[in-house]
């Protein structure tokens, strides 16, 4: 079975109504003006049948707009990925994302549900720890950026995602590429972002959008650059990135 899913839910429903009337109205939910729904334990195996992803808990309000997920972790099904098992399953990127907290608010859950597009006015993530390998060696000729697999993955669950508002604090990031002439380079630092009018289609991947946003403010901790004479380094403390004030200041 190529992707499945299992939870456990409740719900509740305001102004419940079934009848020849309600069948016919399609401004409701379930055939009620509100409801709320509580996932727990939910798994999900995606797609590409490497990764799963676990929940302890998903709060659904309609009546506030708001979308509450606690401890998310988005994981390889087996530990310890080799080469050879990623050839087995035709992947060429690997992901470990771990989030105790996300926060959605003003969220169209119409078009959520129905439509797979995430039109939300805030969207916020608390310490989220990424980590993401890249595998140039098995990447396809035709494959002309990095994270190509990670958007098509996605995209099989949300076409388009459109927020006002988005902001990631305290995360950190571990980035691994291995290049197809056998080099490996690795970014891992801690970092902020703040993202405003945030954007993200297949449409959207072709756009010379830097973080697929109009502005974002993006800080970096304890970075560290090799400079040209293959001796020298430069490093940062605080590296923060503005796009508003077309800004760029080094700390320490």
């Amino acid at each position: 079975i190529q992707g499945f899913f299992e939870t456990s839910f409740n719900f509740s429903l305001t102004d419940f109504s079934l009848d020849s009337a309600s069948v016919e109205r399609t401004d409701k939910f379930f055939y009620a003006t509100n409801f709320d729904l509580h996932f727990s334990e939910y798994t999900m195996r995606l797609v590409d049948d490497l990764h799963k992803l676990e929940v302890d808990s998903v709060l659904i309000s309609s009546l506030n707009q708001q979308i509450q997920i606690n401890n998310l972790e988005l994981q390889p099904v087996i530990e310890n990925v080799l080469v050879e098992d990623m050839k087995r399953f035709n992947r060429s990127e690997l992901f470990h994302v771990s989030v105790p907290a996300i926060q959605l608010t003003g969220v169209d859950l119409r078009n959520a549900f129905f439509n797979n597009k995430l039109l939300i006015s805030n969207f916020s993530i608390s310490n989220p720890d990424i980590y993401f390998e890249n595998f140039g060696s098995l990447r396809s000729e035709e494959a002309n950026m990095e994270l190509t697999e990670f958007y098509q993955l996605i995209f099989n669950y949300v076409e388009d995602f459109d927020i006002r508002n988005f902001v990631i604090s305290d995360g950190n990031l571990n980035w691994v590429n291995h290049t197809r002439r056998g080099k490996t380079t690795s970014f891992d630092n801690a970092f902020s972002a703040s993202l405003k009018n945030f954007r993200l289609n297949e449409t959207e991947l072709n756009k010379n959008r830097l973080f697929f946003s109009d502005n974002f403010d993006v800080t970096i901790k304890d970075q560290e650059f090799a400079l040209s004479d293959s001796v020298h380094v430069l490093k940062g403390s605080e590296i923060l990135l503005s796009s508003a004030t077309s800004s760029v200041r080094v700390k320490n």
